[in-house]
């Protein structure tokens, strides 16, 4: 298990310049995978990844409103969309700013998934996918602030101290990963 500070999280503009992002953890293979919290401050289009299969969280408690393909969706707090990053998807409704939880796998090479626990007092996770990144998203604790984000590897397990919500994103490396 290793942690990664939210102060140690990097800030960066979005492919497409119109948004900001905080990047929690990238794959050391180019590409694979990647999670992180976007801020989302008006309607705007999000930028397009072809070959992505994109998993997203809302953070705030207002949620997020969606337009997918056309379609429109709100997000309630906590609420998971999974779209491919070849769709036209574009914020819609905002009114105040908003965070979301962003995870972007490489089609054919990784699956992800997003979920959350709530935890009130301690609970322990136990991990059964190849990587799992747990983000304190509303979380008072003595080990974690909000944000830091802790490693697990499959068979990892992780006993939380505290009362609040943490997110889990799961990734999945393709068969030939796995194999020696």
């Amino acid at each position: 298990m290793r942690l990664l500070p939210a102060a140690l999280h990097r800030t960066y503009r979005w492919r497409n310049g119109l948004g900001s992002a905080l990047e929690i953890a990238v794959s050391p293979t180019a590409g694979e995978w990647s999670l992180s919290i976007a801020t989302v401050d008006a309607d705007v289009a999000f930028s397009s990844f072809p070959g992505v299969d994109r998993t997203l969280m809302a953070l705030s408690d207002h949620g997020l409103g969606l337009r997918i393909d056309d379609r429109s969706t709100h997000l309630e707090q906590f609420e998971v969309v999974a779209f491919a990053g070849e769709q036209n998807v574009a914020s819609a409704g905002v009114t105040a700013p908003t965070l979301d939880l962003n995870l972007m796998v490489a089609r054919g090479q990784a699956t992800g998934s997003l979920t959350t626990v709530r935890v009130e007092g301690t609970r322990t996770i136990d991990i059964e996918a190849d990587i799992a990144f747990v983000v304190a998203i509303d979380w008072e604790g003595p080990t974690l602030d909000r944000f830091d984000t802790l490693v697990l590897a499959r068979g990892d397990s992780a006993t939380l101290v505290g009362d609040g919500t943490v997110a889990i994103a799961f990734i999945d490396l393709g068969k030939a990963r796995r194999e020696p």
